[in-house]
């Protein structure tokens, strides 16, 4: 078992590498999607439950993939932002998931 000192180490040093991992959030645009060439719309698409706008927009692709989300209104706010879980599919119609 650790001592508290080691202990308190560790921790700072786990949260630094945190601090470190959110600073290379920055991204290069030319990095994603910028355009999109062909669009076939299949059979079954869902709609956004919120506002019930079909997930058929093809520009949603486009660009950085999602990071943040909004609320649900159930327990938190439509109007504030909460970070996607990476194992979800897109929650609003003009998203797309994140995946690793």
């Amino acid at each position: 078992m650790m001592s508290g000192a080691k202990t308190q180490i560790v921790l700072l040093v786990i949260c630094f590498s945190f601090t470190a991992v959110a600073g290379a959030l920055d991204y290069d645009s030319n990095d994603f999607a910028v355009e999109v060439v062909d669009y076939n719309e299949g059979s079954g698409v869902g709609t956004d439950w919120l506002t019930g706008e079909p997930f058929n927009d093809p520009c949603s692709a486009l660009g950085r993939p999602t990071l943040e989300t909004t609320g649900d209104d159930w327990y938190i706010p439509v109007g504030e932002n909460v970070p996607v879980v990476p194992v979800y599919p897109a929650f609003r119609a003009f998203e797309i998931g994140l995946s690793f």
